[in-house]
């Protein structure tokens, strides 16, 4: 299969992760997780170079749309959809959550959270995209997805919305008490989240890419990853 890739060689193609709490984080400058060995199998003797993550969604974005690049764990939608590239796999998909502190009013659905002052939602990502489609215009924008769990956890913001998965752990991690938090109802339907390549990649990586997730998923290789995702 690398031999319809020796053309491709001649530039590497840029392997940008969207922070995923739990199967992609971190660590000294690294991205460190399950998902990220699933992808390093998925990648074994391709011309990939692996960038910082926490690259704001809109840069991230800007660069899948001008060099070739692969963005690990994008939020599928919409607005996404119009932007050209090529969704290669799904990863898992959850439900959106809105999030309150012990203490405050619990959102029940998109009507209570429209009623309440702020709520953090990271800024041009796929929760602040559903968010601004259903019209909310109490968002506090922010940078991580850490930074969203501290500034509830800090009274500074009255809500939260994301995935469950992420909110789950990100609050843990920190070190702070899940029964603090009030959850919202399922909000409208299981968010995917992709494997999305820029149209600069080439057909035949694309397809090896597939090829190869297909034969791990069938060899069992990472069952374990995937039995700890909502699918």
């Amino acid at each position: 299969m690398l031999a319809p890739l020796a053309a491709a060689q001649a530039e590497n193609i840029r392997l940008i992760y969207f922070p995923m709490p739990s199967l992609a984080d971190e660590v000294d400058g690294k991205a460190v997780g399950p998902a990220v060995d699933l992808v390093k199998a998925l990648t074994d003797g391709l011309p990939v170079v692996e960038q910082p993550m926490e690259m704001p969604p809109k840069r991230l974005e800007r660069t899948l749309l001008t060099e070739k690049a692969i963005a690990i764990g994008l939020g599928r939608n919409d607005r996404r959809e119009h932007l050209g590239l090529t969704w290669v796999i799904e990863l898992f998909h959850d439900d959106y959550y809105f999030v309150t502190m012990t203490g405050h009013s619990p959102i029940i659905d998109l009507d209570d959270a429209r009623k309440i002052p702020r709520i953090a939602c990271k800024r041009g990502s796929a929760p602040a995209d559903f968010l601004a489609e259903h019209g909310f215009t109490n968002l506090d924008n922010t940078i991580t997805i850490r930074s969203e769990a501290i500034k509830l956890h800090e009274g500074r913001i009255d809500g939260w919305f994301g995935l469950k998965t992420y909110i789950e752990h990100t609050w843990s991690s920190l070190g702070y008490n899940p029964a603090d938090l009030h959850w919202s109802k399922p909000v409208e339907g299981a968010a995917p989240i992709w494997i999305a390549a820029s149209p600069q990649v080439e057909p035949a990586v694309i397809d090896t890419l597939r090829q190869r997730y297909a034969a791990l998923r069938k060899q069992g290789k990472f069952d374990s990853l995937f039995a700890s995702l909502p699918q």
